[in-house]
């Protein structure tokens, strides 16, 4: 019963995501996190609160969101390990430029 009517949501909630993340790859990923989620929490729904739909649109809403921080986390340590590799290289440069460079004495 569960899966059926997962299977019903399914297309409008790969319209949804499509539609908040706009990569039609991301968007499939999200989707498919969402839905495991709600298979693995199904007896957690309760029809009495609200339709399937809304509780599986929430649910790829959050996960989308989840994957926005992760993905700004990520962006942020790439960025500190790029600058990492800057600096270091930067400096080995000014230290062969100094060497290379260096007046020799008769």
């Amino acid at each position: 019963m569960f899966a059926d009517q997962l299977e019903i949501v399914l297309p409008e909630l790969r319209a949804y995501v499509r539609m908040l993340c706009g990569d039609l790859v991301q968007a499939d990923d999200i989707v498919q996190n969402a839905c495991e989620k709600a298979w693995i929490n199904r007896a957690d729904f309760d029809e009495s609160r609200g339709p399937l739909r809304a509780w599986l649109f929430r649910i790829a809403r959050n996960e989308f969101y989840q994957q926005k921080r992760f993905d700004r986390v990520r962006d942020a340590e790439d960025l500190d390990v790029v600058e990492k590799h800057l600096e270091a290289a930067s400096s080995s440069h000014a230290a062969i430029s100094i060497v290379c460079c260096a007046p020799s004495t008769p």
